[in-house]
This record gives C-alpha cells, structure tokens and sequence, in this order.
C-alpha cells in the first residue's frame, strides 16, 4: 500500500530533480522509492534486545535470494518431495 511522504528539499534540488525525472520518463516519488529501496535493502532487521531471540539472530546462514518465502517454500518441498509444480 502507498502512503503519502512529505519531504523538505531545496526548491533548485526540487526543480532539478522533476527535470531529471521528467527525462528518465518516472516521478520524482518513483525516483526517491527507488532511492530508499536500494539504500535500506541491505539493512538487516535486528530484533529488539530485551527479545528472547535477541542472542540468536544472525547465527543461522540464510541464501542470498530474492525470492519470496512462498518460492523458497515451494522449491524447498518440491526439492523434499521430488515434485515439480505444474
């Protein structure tokens, strides 16, 4: 779901910014959405510390994927169970 953001910029930074998106045929939103995704992305979700799993997180190795948990589920059993879906 989107949520409106509102963000104080320079009014030149403004200007440049829809002229510069304007070009690469996007929305200066799309643009900044695009922006935060990449940067945040490669934050990892620390659990709070007073939490039971505080002491564990981070010690099982997860796969690099950017697959979603239905897929890697699906592929898991199917990989379990020889199956393929069809």
């Amino acid at each position: 779901m989107k949520k409106k953001l509102t963000l104080s910029i320079e009014e030149s930074v403004k200007e440049r910014a829809r002229r510069y998106a304007r070009k690469q045929g996007k929305s200066v939103s799309e643009m900044v959405e695009r922006y935060l995704e990449e940067v945040t992305k490669s934050e990892q979700w620390q659990p709070p510390t007073e939490s039971p799993v505080y002491n564990f997180a981070g010690t099982l190795p997860l796969p690099d994927s950017k697959k979603s948990d239905e897929e890697l589920l699906t592929s898991m059993l199917e990989e379990e169970y020889d199956q393929h879906s069809t």
